[in-house]
């Protein structure tokens, strides 16, 4: 499920290792220049819950409502549930494309994920490579030439696609044999993008020996 959890500072507050040493989390110190927590108004303890576009879903207060231990246990089953309906977005319309990501694009809910858009691409490619308001899928499987003696490709795809859609990457001699499975071909960069998209940039390296010159990003429904 694509839910990130990032630590924030109280403005002007030092920060204990404690908090964060050794544990998967980031955390950032605010400061005034920084205007995380004023730009939130957030509390104390409180976990802002953000939409994909980054905006407030949801706040819970854990102060006001402690999550640890057994006797908070209805508390816990709260918090969770806020986080599984922000990373759950509504597809009212029920056309593998979320109202969101709809509204945000067009301005209404009248496409499907077979509508025919920009580059010819159906809108459900378009929102798997995240693509923004405008222009092509930002997305789009790029290939680099040998260099710094290696091929490159990278593509963004969505993260936890409400659709279903897969997002896989293929190789091919030949343009003819594709092949999900290329030992010379190497995943060696995957990050999550803090933009708003709801996306994450994978880069894929092969060396420039490498018989498999070509790669593309293959798309299907599970």
């Amino acid at each position: 499920m694509p839910v990130d959890i990032v630590g924030i500072n109280q403005t002007g507050a030092l920060s204990s290792t404690a908090m964060f040493a050794g544990k998967p989390l980031s955390w950032i110190r605010d400061s005034a220049a920084g205007g995380i927590q004023s730009g939130l108004q957030a509390e104390y303890r409180d976990v802002v819950i953000l939409n994909p576009l980054n905006g407030e879903e949801d706040r819970y207060n854990l102060t006001l409502f402690p999550i640890d231990g057994a006797a908070n246990a209805a508390n816990r089953q709260i918090m969770k549930n806020k986080l599984i309906a922000a990373a759950t977005p509504v597809d009212s319309d029920n056309d593998k494309l979320p109202d969101f990501w709809e509204m945000q694009r067009f301005g209404d809910l009248s496409r499907t994920g077979a509508s025919v858009e920009a580059l010819g691409l159906a809108a459900l490619l378009h929102f798997a490579h995240c693509s923004g308001r405008t222009g092509e899928p930002e997305g789009l499987p790029r290939i680099a030439g040998s260099t710094g003696g290696a091929y490159s490709m990278t593509f963004i795809r969505r993260r936890g696609l409400l659709s279903g859609l897969v997002l896989s990457p293929e190789f091919s001699e030949d343009l003819i044999g594709w092949s999900t499975v290329a030992p010379d071909w190497q995943l060696v960069q995957t990050r999550t993008l803090y933009d708003g998209s709801g996306g994450e940039l994978q880069e894929w390296r092969a060396p420039a020996t490498t018989s498999r010159r070509f790669a593309r990003v293959h798309a299907a429904l599970q």
